[in-house]
């Protein structure tokens, strides 16, 4: 498991629901990277990109779904065999999670054992999604860097958004 993935207070339903939620946000983390990797590729080679082109491409990429962009992916780069395993099991893990664990799962969220199975199947999503994100790091970074795109320049916009966000917030 991984280790930012907390362990749950209790077995109550709202348990369920706060796993259930973090392994959606980490599902959706996942596909952001993918976006960024459709991005990248896609300009990979490229001269005279404009912010207009990137912005068009983030449109279109945000608009897809993890399998869409997963499919997208592979037509411009090839993954390392343990990778694409990995991807494919977390779109599969995603898939459930999203439109069926709870219909799977819908006698035993009416019980604490059930709850305790949903909540440790919600954590093993979330430990996947991270593990995904993670190796798909590794294909990313090496190709942003060799775009111009560095860890620092990451972690100012990501800054800079959480500073816009704090602001906005402030002013609500």
């Amino acid at each position: 498991m991984s280790h930012d993935t907390p362990e749950p207070d209790d077995f109550e339903a709202k348990e369920v629901f706060a796993f259930f939620g973090l392994a959606a946000y980490k599902a959706q983390v996942l596909e952001q990277q993918l976006v960024s990797l459709g991005v990248m590729l896609h300009i990979s080679g490229r001269t005279g990109v404009t912010r207009e082109f990137i912005d068009e491409l983030l449109a279109k990429f945000e608009s897809h779904t993890l399998g869409r962009l997963l499919s997208e992916a592979r037509k411009l780069t090839s993954f390392p065999a343990s990778v694409d395993a990995v991807l494919q099991e977390a779109l599969a893990r995603r898939n459930f999670v999203v439109h069926r664990c709870f219909a799977h799962h819908d006698a035993n969220f009416m019980l604490e054992p059930g709850r305790r199975v949903m909540i440790r199947e919600l954590r093993e999503a979330v430990g996947l999604f991270q593990n995904a994100r993670e190796q798909l790091s590794g294909i990313l970074m090496p190709l942003a860097e060799r775009l111009g795109v560095t860890r620092e320049a990451i972690a100012a916009i990501k800054q800079e958004e959480i500073d816009k966000a704090a602001q906005t917030l402030n002013g609500a």
